[in-house]
C-alpha cells in the first residue's frame, strides 16, 4: 500500500493550490479589465497573440505573431420593437356655435285706466262743483243750439243774447283811434258736437293780405279756450288742453274765410275741422264759427266752466300785413297765461 504523506506536507500542497486559483482569479479579473477599458474607449491593444504551437520538428521557430484588430467589433445590440398603438378614429370634431335662446319679451300690460297726472296740489274739484276766475273781464254764456236750429253763414240771426263787448286796447293801444277804428261784440253757443262763436267787427278800414298761420298781420280774430279748466285751475303755464284759434274773414275778393290752430300745435289737418263763415257790411264785418268738441279733446255738459279770451287784430294799412292793434274784453289777458282767461259757461 501506498503510503499517506505526512501532514504537514498536506498543508503546504493545499497553500499552493489556493495560491495558484487566486493567481488565476487575479488573472482572469486583470484581464476583463483590460477588454472592457479597451472596447470603451477603442484603443488599441499592442500585444501579441500565438498561432500554433511548436512540433517536435519546428521547435526553433519562431512563433508567429498576428496583431490583434484595431478595434473589436461590437455587437449591435437587437432594437427593442415597441408596440404601435394605432389610435382609434375619431369622428371630426366640430366648432360648434353655442346657440342663444333669446329670452321673449314679455308684453307691457298696461292698465284699463291710465292715471291722470297730478302736477298741483291742488284738490280737483267734486262733481258739480263750480271752479271759475274773477277780474279777467265778463263772464261769456254760451247758449244751446241744436244743429238744425243754427245755420253756419256769417247772417248773426240766431245770437238774440246779450253779447260780451270788445273794446278795450290792450295791444297797440297807441295806435288804436276808438271804436270806430276796431271794436265789436261777440257770442257764444253749443251742442253736443260742436262749439259756437259768433263776432260783429266795426271797422273803418278792411285790410288782410295774408293766410293762414299769418292771418294776424291783417283784420282777423283770436280766441283762446282752456278746454280743462278745473284741473289745471292754478297753473299759469299753457299745457296741451289750452288752445289758442285764429279766424279770418279774408279780403272778400279772391281770399275766403279760413280758421287755423297755433296752439298747442299747428296742424293743417286741425285747420281743416275748423268751418268759418263771414259777411261784410257797411261798418266792417261779421263772423261766425264751428269748432269740434272732438279737436279741443273735451265733452261738454250743461253748467261745464271753460277758460277763454277773444280778441280783434286791426290793420288800417292797405297792401301791407302788421298787427297795429289787438282789442279785447279782458283787461288781464297775457299772452298764454291760462290764469288769465275769463269765464266761459255753458248753458
Amino acid at each position: 500500500m501506498r503510503e499517506s504523506p505526512p501532514a504537514g506536507s498536506r498543508g503546504i500542497f493545499f497553500l499552493a493550490g489556493c495560491a495558484a486559483a487566486l493567481a488565476v482569479l487575479v488573472f482572469a479579473i486583470v484581464a476583463f479589465l483590460i477588454f472592457r477599458e479597451t472596447t470603451r474607449n477603442n484603443t488599441p491593444v499592442s500585444r501579441f497573440i500565438v498561432t500554433g504551437t511548436p512540433r517536435s520538428s519546428d521547435s526553433d521557430a519562431i512563433p508567429t505573431e498576428r496583431p490583434l484588430p484595431s478595434t473589436f467589433p461590437m455587437l449591435s445590440p437587437s432594437p427593442t420593437l415597441l408596440p404601435v398603438l394605432t389610435p382609434e378614429p375619431q369622428p371630426p370634431v366640430q366648432n360648434e356655435i353655442p346657440t342663444i335662446t333669446p329670452v321673449p319679451r314679455q308684453p307691457t300690460v298696461l292698465p284699463a285706466t291710465l292715471p291722470v297726472p297730478q302736477p298741483f296740489d291742488t284738490p280737483l274739484p267734486k262733481p258739480g262743483q263750480i271752479v271759475r276766475r274773477f277780474g279777467n273781464g265778463p263772464d261769456a254764456l254760451a247758449t244751446y243750439l241744436p244743429n238744425n236750429q243754427f245755420a253756419l253763414d256769417g247772417a248773426l240771426n240766431e245770437w238774440t243774447r246779450e253779447a260780451v263787448p270788445l273794446s278795450l286796447a290792450h295791444f297797440g293801444a297807441n295806435a288804436w283811434a276808438g271804436a270806430d277804428d276796431s271794436s265789436g261784440a261777440a257770442w257764444f253757443g253749443w251742442n253736443e258736437d260742436v262749439l259756437l262763436v259768433a263776432v260783429s267787427v266795426r271797422d273803418e278800414a278792411h285790410v288782410q293780405t295774408q293766410r293762414s298761420w299769418e292771418m294776424f298781420r291783417g283784420d282777423s280774430v283770436e280766441l283762446w279756450i282752456d278746454a280743462d279748466l278745473a284741473r289745471d285751475f292754478e297753473s299759469a303755464q299753457g299745457s296741451s288742453d289750452d288752445w289758442q284759434f285764429g279766424f279770418s274773414p279774408g279780403d272778400f275778393f279772391s281770399g275766403a274765410p279760413e280758421g287755423v290752430v297755433y296752439i298747442p300745435h299747428r296742424d293743417v289737418r286741425l285747420n281743416q275741422q275748423i268751418q268759418v263763415a263771414a259777411l261784410q257790411n257797411g261798418n266792417g264785418y261779421t263772423l261766425e264759427v264751428r269748432i269740434p268738441w272732438a279737436l279741443l279733446g273735451t265733452t261738454p255738459a250743461r253748467g261745464k266752466f271753460f277758460g277763454y279770451t277773444l280778441d280783434l287784430s286791426d290793420n288800417d294799412v292797405p297792401n301791407t300785413a302788421q298787427q297795429q292793434t289787438q282789442v279785447t274784453h279782458n283787461p288781464n289777458f297775457q299772452f298764454n297765461v291760462p290764469t288769465t282767461f275769463g269765464n266761459l259757461i255753458l248753458e
